[in-house]
């Protein structure tokens, strides 16, 4: 699977979409795909919107049925995060009691935090080699949208105005 395919946007840019599922390619969808990033800045949220407390909400266009599929992936991907990074510390420190190390004192609460970061690491890696669909996040001065698919990625970067001699996708 392909590394996601990054393309910043001015934040007072509003996005303009290709006219494509963003998911399985069909022209013309029949509805879109509407999801909130997880964490927006103060200034982003004051540039789309003028009164303070919403969100930036973001609408792809998408057919019926891949906007619901990708709804229900976005939600089992934030709901499955917390409960897999339990797990897998539980399972470490089963593991690390089977073989009796390390001993009880101080050094013990290092092994948990250390199996709580490597927990958190295995969490990002499986988000970097098994990106979703798009997601955003905010950087300083833009929003940065990833794309699993390239071609969208292009295709999203030249409706965006884009000077084409200088490459914008990282």
């Amino acid at each position: 699977m392909p590394l996601p395919t990054n393309v910043p946007l001015p934040i007072a840019r509003h996005p303009v979409w290709p006219w494509y599922c963003i998911r399985c390619g069909r022209e013309a969808p029949d509805a879109v795909f509407r999801f909130r990033p997880w964490a927006a800045k103060l200034e982003q949220i004051l540039a789309h919107h003028f009164s303070f407390g919403w969100r930036l909400k973001i609408e792809v266009p998408a057919c019926a049925h891949c906007a619901r599929s990708l709804t229900l992936a976005r939600w089992v991907r934030s709901l499955t995060a917390l409960p897999l990074a339990f797990l897998e510390s539980a399972l470490i420190h089963v593991l690390l009691g089977w073989l009796g190390w390390p001993p009880p004192g101080p050094n013990i609460n290092l092994v948990r935090l250390g199996s709580v970061f490597l927990c958190g690491l295995v969490i990002q890696v499986i988000g970097l080699f098994f990106p979703p669909t798009i997601a955003v996040r905010s950087e300083r001065d833009s929003l940065v949208f990833e794309f699993r698919d390239p071609t969208y990625a292009e295709d999203f970067e030249a409706l965006n105005g884009f000077d084409p001699n200088e490459p914008h996708i990282e």
